[in-house]
């Protein structure tokens, strides 16, 4: 394809072509789909116990300065350099580092004896008993970014599954982004109704509107990772027009609110609270002020499943890998320090890496 573009004009980058492979038979197992669940619900577990947005805690404490509570604000007067906090509505905060006890015990279990991280059902089961947070706070659906490799890994196993840093996007369907039209309509629809089936519930026991947005980013090159596909019978549009939802919001109609501990958003033509939803993973943290707004309010009720991390573990130069059943949460690792192997400034340095990597067993 890139020789064709070539003989027609010549360029640095050339046009991306989103491609399909078309088979007619390509199943996995089940018990992978199980493992992968239960390794999320463990990455979730192990996730920081922050509910919501550690910036948005910030705001929810200078909107009740301002405004009080139950006091609806429209969105726009409180973007507003006029009427509201304009461009420095956000505060950027540093998060809390990730503490877990269990993990350093093993961590030096491993390198003592020369041998991976492992997570077993007994550490589950206690994980589960300590855990403070509702899973009422857990996320209502994602999809789980993996890779898998087949062959006998281990001795029950035949096959091995290893967690991507990207770990896992904010809702089901969100990873196919651009390339939902590649995807085949029965397992589009197969996978919303499995999402109505729990949204729904939860939006009977909330009282609250599954609405989804749809963005303009700030730049052109963003756009393809913002196609979104419409979930919903109520869409807001920030300056676009695709939607395939029956029935569109404008920004007039949607108001901030707040309770004793979090921020809201409220439609006054559907009179109850909505939450915002994109299938795409476009960052919205470095999108503009509003579509941020929307999203992350959203999200003040929900602890996301975050990517295996520990504070005191990170800040060693090497770990073992951190493994659970036939999963990989987290492949072992090596950094290099400057300090002790200094950036290359002549021709020696690759015999200084590869005495590096023989004394420290890099592979």
């Amino acid at each position: 394809i890139v020789q064709h573009m070539k003989a027609l004009f010549k360029c640095k980058n050339y046009l991306q072509i989103d491609t399909k492979i078309d088979m007619i038979n390509n199943q996995l197992h089940q018990d992978i789909a199980t493992n992968i669940s239960e390794a999320a619900y463990l990455l979730w577990l192990l996730s920081r116990n922050n509910i919501g947005f550690r910036d948005l805690k910030v705001l929810h404490n200078r909107f009740i300065e301002k405004y009080g509570f139950e006091q609806l604000v429209n969105v726009k007067d409180l973007l507003s350099d006029i009427t509201g906090f304009g461009p420095s509505i956000y505060n950027e905060v540093k998060g809390d580092e990730n503490n877990i006890v269990m993990l350093k015990q093993k961590f030096l279990h491993a390198l003592r004896n020369n041998d991976e991280i492992v997570i077993n059902e007994k550490d589950v089961e206690s994980l589960i008993n300590d855990n403070t947070i509702n899973n009422y706070h857990a996320p209502m659906s994602a999809d789980v970014y993996a890779e898998l490799y087949l062959g006998r890994f281990y001795n029950q196993y035949n096959e091995l599954i290893v967690i991507s840093p990207l770990t896992a996007s904010f809702n089901a369907g969100a990873t196919f982004g651009r390339f939902h039209h590649l995807i085949d309509t029965e397992t589009l629809a197969k996978l919303e109704h499995e999402k109505g089936h729990y949204y729904q519930k939860m939006i009977c026991d909330d009282n609250v509107e599954m609405i989804s947005i749809n963005n303009i980013p700030k730049y052109p090159r963003n756009h393809n990772v913002l196609t979104n596909h419409d979930s919903y019978e109520y869409s807001l549009n920030l300056g676009s027009s695709n939607s395939y939802s029956k029935y569109e919001l404008t920004l007039d109609d949607i108001y901030v609110g707040a309770t004793f501990n979090k921020l809201y958003l409220y439609s006054s033509q559907l009179n109850k609270r909505v939450l915002f939803e994109s299938n795409n993973m476009y960052n919205f943290l470095k999108e503009c002020n509003l579509y941020r707004l929307l999203r992350e309010i959203s999200m003040e009720s929900v602890k996301c499943i975050e990517p295996m991390n520990d504070v005191s573990i990170d800040s060693f130069s090497y770990s073992p890998r951190i493994r659970y059943k036939n999963v990989i949460l987290k492949p072992a690792y090596w950094k290099i320090n400057e300090m002790v192997l200094p950036l290359p400034k002549n021709e020696e340095w690759d015999q200084q890496f590869l005495k590096y990597q023989e004394q420290f067993n890099i592979p």
